[in-house]
């Protein structure tokens, strides 16, 4: 069985890839045994001699979007809160390379990384409001302190957001084509373990 998330290094970067939502578990989003694969890469990752950034990505099909967004916030450990704590505490800068449909705990883990990195194709979505549930693991506060109550107020009307309404309400950072995202992305990461505290996208 593949394993759900996985851990490459390059360069003093650790590559933390999620499965896809093409590859992963039909229908499953941060369900707990993701949440647990995902807390063991992250620490995996943060061994990682010279480690200088952390990339956050995923395989085939996006970001995991599953089809009931509480399951995302269930209580079972590593909670989605705790794995976000995790990524803004993380003392490397940690890039997050967006795609699929960014929604629950994508979107959670997403506002926790220094900086998002969008592939065009892209989609920004908020199901909860439509359910009668609030989005949570600190994803919407962290939000609004990075981008204010507009990005927020455009989320919860259940909208669907392309990259470019997205990247201008500050819900992703960039946006860039397939064959640039990746190399962008290391670049950034680099950048940012130069530049240290100063990097313009240290977590917030």
């Amino acid at each position: 069985m593949a394993r759900r998330v996985s851990v490459q290094r390059r360069d003093g970067v650790a590559l933390v890839t999620l499965e896809g939502a093409a590859t992963g578990p039909k229908g499953c989003g941060f369900d707990p045994a993701l949440r647990r694969a995902l807390d063991a890469a992250l620490t995996e990752a943060f061994a990682t001699p010279g480690l200088q950034a952390i990339v956050l990505r995923a395989g085939p099909g996006g970001w995991p979007c599953g089809l009931d967004p509480a399951e995302d916030y269930g209580p079972e450990q590593p909670t989605l809160a705790a794995l976000c704590a995790r990524l803004l505490q993380m003392p490397v800068p940690v890039v997050a390379v967006l795609s699929g449909t960014i929604s629950g705990g994508a979107l959670a883990l997403s506002q926790a990384a220094g900086l998002r990195l969008a592939l065009a194709a892209t989609r920004f979505h908020c199901p909860e409001a439509g359910l009668n549930l609030l989005p949570a693991a600190g994803g919407t506060v962290r939000l609004v302190r990075r981008a204010g109550g507009a990005a927020l107020e455009a989320l919860l009307s259940g909208r669907v957001l392309e990259p470019a309404e997205a990247m201008a309400l500050g819900l992703c950072d960039a946006v860039a084509s397939e064959d640039t995202l990746e190399t962008a992305a290391l670049t950034e990461a680099l950048r940012g373990a130069a530049l240290g505290a100063e990097a313009p996208f240290s977590p917030r």
